[in-house]
């Protein structure tokens, strides 16, 4: 049976349609299962992850949390505060395993070929860009101000 163009584009907006609710859907689910068997804190850092994924997120950010919650549970630790230390170098160690998997999928959608080397094509990236080239605005308006 052959389909119109508008016919086949709405077909293949409605398949991706579909394809968004499960695979948000599968997040909830996972999110739910691992808050009954796990916790809330895994869980939630599982979901976040997932999100990262889905959206094509940086990895970077999640390395610097790892750092700074490192640093900040040294801080706790040279003060005494053992229940502290422990749980912010747990959540450290995960937000550097989520910044590895990220890694990981990164090079998984290169090797695929959905991404090319050069960089990334998700919204993030794209809004990035537009914060850097507003900035570097703002800097050129003050450079004209001043002279």
């Amino acid at each position: 049976m052959l389909r119109s163009p508008e016919s086949a584009r709405t077909h293949e907006t409605g398949r991706r349609r579909l394809h968004h609710f499960f695979k948000w859907a599968a997040l909830v689910v996972i999110f739910a299962a691992l808050f009954y068997a796990v916790g809330f804190y895994f869980a939630a850092l599982v979901a976040v992850l997932m999100v990262a994924i889905f959206l094509d997120l940086d990895s970077r950010p999640f390395y610097v949390a790892a750092l700074t919650l490192l640093i900040i549970s040294a801080v706790f630790a040279a003060l005494s505060y053992d229940s502290a230390t422990d749980w912010l170098a747990s959540i450290s160690f995960y937000a550097l395993a989520a910044g590895i998997a990220l890694q990981l999928s990164d090079y998984v959608r290169e090797a695929s070929g959905r991404r090319s080397p050069e960089g990334r094509s998700s919204k993030a990236s794209r809004f990035a860009d537009a914060i850097r080239r507003a900035g570097s605005r703002v800097r050129e308006a003050i450079d004209a101000q001043k002279y």
